[in-house]
């Protein structure tokens, strides 16, 4: 059975125009884009920089990173305590005085007062520290015959031979009085190493750096063994008697030990003692810094 026709055209509905929200789309897409492209020009969070800057290159390399190496304020170490010497006898009470001396003369006779009072703190630092001997002579001269074992270089490189400067040596003496005295160079802390600024030794990598004075960087011990608690020994009261300097049977003996490498090889001359700085000389302000050293260098002596 055939259908009816229809009485009246058939049309297909019309879709309803899109332009209107297609443009408003548009214009929403391009505002939301200017804020990301244009630069505020109110205030901006703290700690940023509101100012357009270089746009980074994307086939750029990326930017290495640097260590900045600037202290922002000095580094706080823990101040040995005073050393106050009870002797056992009055030849221990001399021969104290006269390592100690030596020490510093030998070590820093050019150094200014404060580097001077550090190397001494770093020998009563270490007759404190269980690692070393229990008396200020047997830390200075320790290892003094072995052929590369001393721990002060000037004990076996032949700097005792040469007489020292009267004037320095009074100075370096004075030190050694106020040290085994009380006085405490409160700079380098609990220091128990150094060496002089143009050489790196290996061992310095497996310490902790305390600072600077004059020409020699100072260490400490890593851990527990830096700490005010580790230095338990007491002094013994009892000084062995250092002989004069014997020539080693090599000639090539030089202190490159677990320990202190000094300037005992810029001894000065006579003529170098106007140069010295005087004991009344200002403190500089002492700042500990974290030090870079070379991996390969001269060894210390």
């Amino acid at each position: 059975m055939a259908s009816a026709p229809t009485s009246f055209p058939f049309r297909a509905p019309r879709s309803p125009r899109r332009w209107p929200l297609r443009l408003a789309q548009g214009g929403a897409a391009l505002t939301a884009l200017a804020v990301f492209l244009v630069p505020a020009q109110v205030g901006s969070p703290a700690g940023f920089d509101a100012a357009p800057g270089p746009r980074p290159d994307a086939h750029a390399a990326p930017a290495r990173a640097t260590r900045d190496l600037t202290p922002a304020a000095p580094v706080a170490l823990a101040s040995a305590r005073p050393f106050a010497a009870h002797y056992g006898d009055a030849a221990s009470a001399a021969r104290a005085e006269d390592c100690l001396t030596q020490a510093i003369y030998y070590e820093g006779a050019l150094e200014p007062e404060e580097g001077q009072r550090a190397i001494a703190q770093v020998v009563l630092n270490r007759v404190r520290h269980p690692a070393y001997p229990d008396n200020v002579c047997g830390v200075v001269f320790e290892g003094q015959n072995l052929p590369t074992g001393c721990q002060f270089s000037f004990t076996c490189d032949g700097s005792r031979a040469r007489r020292p400067v009267p004037a320095l040596w009074e100075r370096a003496r004075r030190v050694a009085k106020a040290a085994l005295g009380g006085s405490v160079a409160k700079e380098v802390g609990l220091s128990t190493h150094y060496h002089a600024d143009y050489v790196a030794p290996d061992w310095s990598a497996r310490l902790d750096p305390s600072g600077q004075i004059g020409r020699h960087l100072f260490y400490r011990w890593r851990g527990n063994a830096g700490r005010p608690a580790a230095f338990t020994a007491r002094y013994s009261g009892h000084e062995p008697d250092i002989g004069a300097y014997v020539p080693p049977a090599s000639s090539q003996a030089t202190g490159d030990g677990d320990a202190p490498a000094g300037t005992g090889s810029a001894l000065p001359s006579p003529d170098d003692a106007a140069a010295a700085p005087p004991p009344s000389a200002p403190r500089k302000p002492f700042r500990a810094r974290p030090l870079q050293l070379a991996e390969t260098g001269a060894r210390g002596e």
